[in-house]
């Protein structure tokens, strides 16, 4: 029994990873296994999975509350784990982290990463090693990056919601600019 407040599931080795509330990070120890094992202890916290940086493997970006320990780790379609490395978070000034801080992989560009941090909106182009500022005084909720429209694949499309509000950018990699529709 858990509070799971964070979900990933992996389309290469098809299982599943939780954040959970004082509980860790468990992750499905196989395929429909109702086994599972903690890759991270104390609270779980943000995840997403990037599952094209590097194909037949899945990166799964794992952190405690406050963006605490935020870790890459790489599994193969075994769910072996065969990798694993700190994110740096370099540039961008001092990050300021929320307690559940959103983040959300590129879904048709591999290595992309954006993170709703307390203080700012960060977009990294190699797996959050470095980091640079696209929504300055914005604390995001919820995230979408990367998608296709009309066949055309656009890995710069971004939408993060803010309050009530939805920022976005649709072309280029430049900050985001509030939608003109009220949602």
């Amino acid at each position: 029994i858990a509070e799971l407040h964070a979900l990933v599931f992996d389309p290469v080795s098809l299982v599943i990873t939780a954040g959970s509330q004082d509980n860790g990070t468990p992750r499905q120890s196989s395929q429909n296994n109702l086994a599972w094992t903690d890759i991270t202890g104390g609270d779980g916290g943000s995840l997403a999975i990037d599952t094209l940086v590097n194909p037949g493997f899945s990166v799964v970006y794992a952190s405690s509350q406050n963006l605490g320990g935020l870790t890459r780790r790489t599994f193969n379609a075994l769910n072996a784990q065969v990798g694993s490395a700190s994110v740096l978070l370099n540039g961008g000034g001092a990050l300021v982290p929320q307690f559940e801080t959103p983040i959300q992989a590129n879904t048709v560009a591999g290595g992309r990463l954006v993170i709703a941090a307390g203080d700012a909106v960060y977009e990294s182009f190699n797996q959050g090693d470095n980091v640079s500022i696209i929504g300055a005084g914005l604390q995001g909720s919820a995230i979408d990056y990367g998608g296709v429209s009309g066949g055309v694949t656009n890995a710069n499309v971004l939408y993060v919601g803010v309050g009530s509000s939805v920022y976005l950018r649709t072309n280029g990699t430049g900050n985001l600019t509030v939608s003109p529709t009220a949602f």
